[in-house]
């Protein structure tokens, strides 16, 4: 976020982990191999060689076969999540859902930049999304090239992303516990790159905004992921693309303007995100 020095708001991989060598090689083989189709439409599933690599993962994480023709690349999770949801709805439905809501994507993994994503639907479920696409299919180029990238599998990719991912995640947790642990409450995620962390209730949310703006620091308000948009005293905070040096300066900024938007001095009543 231009002019933020700690954007804890934006949700994005370690920059210094983006394999760029290894790309750069990946698309050098699929543009020597593949490149004449390139020229043509990926039509409605989209690049064979992205499915099949993504069915191999699916399979693994989930214990179940997967068929690549069954996968529809998309541009996005968000694309994703859009077409599936016109296919399953009409005007006036019910839709449940948790009251805070955050989505899995290839963008968290590699790079958001790649705008890619996939649905995995059987027929005839897979036939009613795909009537609703009107893109002419996914980007074949970017999928190619992951497909090249990851053809021994994410594995190796996964571990040499993971650690500095566990540093940050370490570090952010730490300094919380220093400089707010009688304010707040927060998550240890097992993954991903956000901590969502509770408020006191006392807290006035439009003056923490402002405070913590004037002060360099972002973050996405609870607010953003109830379904209904409500004002909940929660925030959550990206440590991915953020240096070490950030995250030791930006999270007691964060908890001082947690401080002076309080609008009482009690002491916190509860234990538990939730």
């Amino acid at each position: 976020m231009p002019g933020i020095p700690y954007d804890f708001g934006t949700g994005r991989s370690d920059p210094a982990t983006f394999p760029t060598e290894a790309l750069k090689a990946a698309a050098l083989r699929v543009i020597e191999r593949e490149g004449e189709s390139f020229s043509e439409y990926p039509g409605a599933l989209g690049h064979l060689g992205f499915r099949r690599a993504m069915a191999v993962r699916e399979a693994e994480r989930e214990g179940v076969a997967v068929d690549p023709d069954h996968l529809t690349i998309t541009n996005g999770s968000m694309q994703a999540v859009t077409l599936t949801a016109e296919a399953l709805t009409e005007p006036g439905d019910a839709v449940l859902l948790e009251e805070y809501s955050d989505l899995c994507s290839r963008s968290k993994i590699l790079a958001p930049g790649l705008r890619l994503g996939y649905i995995h639907a059987r027929p005839p479920m897979l036939e009613r999304i795909l009537a609703r696409r009107h893109d002419a299919g996914g980007n074949s180029f970017a999928a190619a090239v992951v497909a090249e990238f990851y053809r021994n599998g994410i594995a190796d990719h996964a571990a040499f992303t993971t650690p500095p991912l566990r540093r940050k995640r370490d570090l952010t947790c730490r300094k919380l516990a220093e400089t707010a642990a009688d304010l707040c409450v927060w998550s240890r995620p097992v993954g991903g790159l956000f901590i969502w962390v509770r408020l006191p209730d006392d807290v006035d949310r439009e003056r923490l905004g402002k405070l913590a703006h004037s002060r360099g620091v972002a973050y996405l308000p609870g607010a953003a992921f109830h379904y209904q948009g409500a004002d909940a005293p929660y925030l959550r905070l990206a440590f991915g693309h953020l240096t070490e040096a950030q995250i030791e300066e930006g999270v007691p900024i964060l908890a001082r303007c947690i401080r002076e938007a309080r609008t009482r001095n009690e002491a916190i009543g509860f234990e538990s995100l939730f």
